[in-house]
């Protein structure tokens, strides 16, 4: 009989980490790591450890394991962003600058940080899945990792994640070949846990719509869904907030929540003329039995507040990654934008021998439009070249407009450059003759976007195949962030 596959969900909280796994053999069978190495032995079986992480001994301690008397990296999942997206609340927080600082006292940058402590926390997922399975099966089955991330951060931040997970040596080659890495939504994946907790509910029928409010220790998200088939297919735009240190003060904190499902709940009557019929608290303050109690004497009439009982709204985002993974999504529909940069002004062309229009833009998709995860979105591009290159680059735009312009304008945006490296023999591709009798050669290919909840990813196709991974990069360019 085949290994199993294992696949393994990632929570990378601002405040507590937490990883969930499970095999294709039992998927119903979603296992919590714990088994943390502790200071203090209460905390060795909590289901999360704290994401910070102190270099004052080689290797470094992280989590539980740090001394008391030290003073850790913390907070540094928030540096992910550039300081330009950061709310200015946030990016004034004793956190925030406290986190800055101790970067520069320990002379690394955020993803340098964020890559000791996935190396350390991956560490011991290993070791625990091992004591579970057993070394020779861990070895011969294949893993897919599956991170999340807040619901509406920009691009650039999966990019550093994926580079700090890399540089963990998650991606490391193991004896059963390549290790598969994704990203989810912080709440898509809360939703999905939420899902399976329902399941068997007779209240629960197509077409109802639910809120998840994930409450972490940094960020709030609020995403409405809406039932297809049992399974959560998104239907409202992602909101969000992070309440940084105004978490110690609970009052503004859950008015804030509550201005945030007040507005999802509008959203959802607007469009569909009902409510939804609940409203689901996960993460570490979704626990919190006042914010229960606020949201039930404000909007408990109307809507059924749920919240669950143990640890459960806390490993609600690492179990819903696994079950992501296991599922490889359940052919949900996603709201993207995205763009294909084409070249808006009159331009000669020595090559074609004709005037071409630049700075045109042919959008991948529109605010609005839906996408099956399981469809790629794909463009075809070619290039005359006439010389051999070493690579080929196109750059992708994003604009936040409803009805996005067809020519560069001050609204549209870089968001990444692909590059295709080890391009196909010169010599090989189709050849033609322009006007002036010149021989150019012409290469065709296709680029396919996937949006799968918090990830988009996007790969190289030529002749029909998918170019290698190790001969496409995709580096993504900083966004401007709004207070």
């Amino acid at each position: 009989m085949a290994a199993p596959r294992i696949v393994i969900g990632v929570d990378f909280g601002t405040t507590y980490s937490g990883v969930a796994w499970a095999t294709s053999n039992k998927p119903e069978q979603i296992n919590t790591i714990t088994n943390w190495n502790s200071r203090l032995n209460r905390n060795s079986d909590k289901e999360k450890a704290p994401t910070a992480i102190s270099y004052s001994s080689s290797p470094p301690s992280w989590g539980y394991s740090i001394p008391l008397d030290e003073d850790p990296v913390r907070w540094f999942k928030l540096l992910l962003l550039d300081e330009e997206d950061l709310r200015s609340q946030v990016r004034s927080s004793t956190q925030v600058a406290a986190t800055r600082s101790r970067l520069e006292q320990v002379n690394k940058n955020v993803v340098e940080v964020i890559a000791d402590f996935l190396k350390e926390l991956w560490a011991h997922v290993l070791v625990n899945i091992k004591r579970t399975i057993g070394q020779e099966i861990l070895d011969l089955s294949s893993l897919h990792v599956v991170i999340t991330l807040p619901a509406i951060w920009p691009a650039y931040a999966q990019g550093r994640m994926r580079e700090a997970a890399a540089v963990a040596g998650i991606l490391n080659q193991r004896p059963a070949g390549k290790t598969e890495l994704s990203f989810i939504s912080e709440p898509e994946a809360a939703a999905l846990a939420t899902m399976s907790d329902l399941s068997g509910r007779p209240d629960i029928q197509e077409s109802d719509h639910f809120i998840v409010c994930d409450a972490g220790g940094g960020t709030v998200d609020i995403i409405t869904y809406m039932v297809v088939e049992t399974k959560p297919n998104e239907c409202t735009r992602k909101r969000e907030r992070r309440c940084a240190e105004i978490l110690n003060i609970y009052k503004p904190v859950v008015a804030d929540i509550l201005e945030l499902v007040s507005v999802q709940i509008s959203q959802v009557k607007r469009k569909y003329r009902e409510r939804p019929k609940f409203v689901i608290l996960v993460g570490g303050f979704g626990k919190s039995r006042y914010l229960y109690q606020y949201l039930s004497l404000n909007i408990g009439e109307q809507i059924q507040i749920l919240q669950g009982t143990g640890e459960r709204p806390w490993t609600a985002i690492c179990r819903g990654a696994a079950t992501h993974g296991l599922n490889r999504g359940p052919g949900r529909k996603s709201l993207a934008d995205g763009a294909e940069h084409h070249p808006a002004v009159k331009v000669w062309c020595p090559i074609q021998q004709q005037f071409l229009a630049v700075d045109q833009i042919k959008w991948f998709l529109q605010i609005g439009e839906e996408v099956e995860s399981s469809k790629p979105v794909c463009h075809s591009f070619w290039q005359d070249l006439d010389a051999p290159l070493e690579g080929i680059v196109s750059e992708l735009v994003v604009s936040d407009d409803l009805i996005p312009p067809c020519r560069w304008t001050g609204s549209v945006r870089k968001m990444c450059l692909i590059k295709w490296t080890d391009i196909p023999d010169f010599g090989k591709l189709p050849v033609w003759k322009n006007d002036s009798s010149k021989v150019v050669r012409q290469i065709y290919y296709d680029v396919k976007m996937v949006t799968d909840g918090g990830s988009l990813d996007f790969a190289v196709y030529y002749e029909g195949k998918r170019v290698a991974s190790k001969n496409v990069s995709v580096s993504y360019e900083r966004e401007s962030g709004t207070d």
